[in-house]
């Protein structure tokens, strides 16, 4: 498996994102699935709902890693929990609106009035649907594409998009419920949302120990890091 450096985390752990079977691979994506199968409901957009019922597109995640990485595998040891963010605050509760993510970076329906503000903390969460959660593997965050260059609705190639001839793929970003139906953000060829029930890809990501270092490789698409399993 190839994977791509999103950032390295406070505790000194690297969280990757997958990207394919092999260094060139364009589909990095590990399928395409809807995010949920029902989309009437703003709590559809949450990773999980209900208190704790799954998404679809989180069982789809968690039956991929047991699957590959899981306990059968040598690099469990090496994958760690981490934190990862649904963000559900800021809706209003009242029929249609959007979330605290679409203030931070729905720049292009504010006609780029203002910046995109990414952040890498996660606000506080609904206690019935979305949330902070301690995870082997999840989805990115809208914010984290903002962070690699992303802007909505602005077609570009940044470092996690191929530009528009790439896979689409979800981020585990709440964006707002409008005409019926819930919308998540994701990687559509640009910064932007889709409705739950569309299917898009699930490209997993997870946070590494690099403990045991490097057993070769620059970082270079050439020459990639190989982690070092005991």
């Amino acid at each position: 498996m190839y994977w791509k450096i999103v950032r390295i985390n406070g505790d000194g752990s690297i969280r990757l994102i997958y990207n394919g079977t092999s260094a060139n691979d364009s589909s990095f994506t590990i399928g395409s699935t809807p995010y949920n199968l029902n989309d009437d409901d703003p709590k559809y957009t949450g990773y999980t709902y209900d208190n704790g019922t799954d998404s679809f597109v989180k069982r789809e995640i968690d039956t991929w890693y047991n699957n590959t990485l899981g306990r059968n595998s040598a690099y469990d040891s090496m994958v760690i929990l981490g934190r990862f963010c649904s963000d559900s605050s800021g809706y209003n509760y009242d029929g249609d609106g959007s979330f605290a993510s679409y203030d931070r970076l729905g720049q292009a329906d504010f006609d780029f009035a203002k910046d995109n503000a990414p952040t890498f903390a996660c606000p506080n969460t609904s206690e019935s649907y979305g949330g902070s959660y301690r995870l082997k593997a999840g989805l990115i965050t809208a914010d984290k594409l903002a962070y690699a260059g992303e802007s909505s609705y602005v077609v570009g190639n940044s470092y996690l998009n191929p530009g528009e001839n790439g896979v689409p793929y979800w981020s585990m970003t709440p964006a707002g419920f409008d005409d019926g139906s819930a919308f998540v953000w994701g990687e559509f060829g640009r910064l932007s949302y889709d409705r739950v029930r569309n299917l898009n890809g699930a490209r997993p990501v997870i946070n590494v120990t690099t403990d045991n270092g490097f057993a070769s490789g620059d970082g270079s698409v050439e020459n990639p890091y190989i982690l070092d399993v005991e």
